[in-house]
């Protein structure tokens, strides 16, 4: 009775080892869109790449289709972004020039 209950039980961690091998694989190969890398000069919407929005500017809304600029937005006054991007607000200045021009001074 004891040697039935132990291959009882071995059959069990058995089955449940075989179950794993068959569908770790599976849960594991998840799509490509919930893992890749955009090209350099662009980011990732959702499931897309989007060009970047040029310094000074911002993403005010995302490209639709792949690989192409979504709209971009001048920085408000106060704001700046330095380099190309894909940020949906701009970062906010140290200091600002007090004349027109509204230039960021970052220190």
């Amino acid at each position: 009775m004891v040697a039935f209950s132990r291959v009882s039980s071995l059959s069990h961690w058995f089955l449940l080892l075989l179950l794993l091998n068959l569908f770790l694989p599976v849960i594991f190969a998840m799509p490509e869109s919930y893992s890749f890398n955009c090209p350099d000069g662009e980011y990732q919407s959702n499931d897309v790449c989007c060009k970047t929005c040029p310094s000074g500017t911002f993403v005010k809304a995302p490209c639709k289709i792949p690989h192409t600029q979504g709209q971009c937005e001048k920085c408000h006054p106060g704001t700046f972004t330095g380099k190309d991007n894909g940020l949906h607000d701009c970062e906010l200045c140290s200091t600002c020039d007090k004349g027109d021009s509204g230039v960021c001074v970052h220190m």
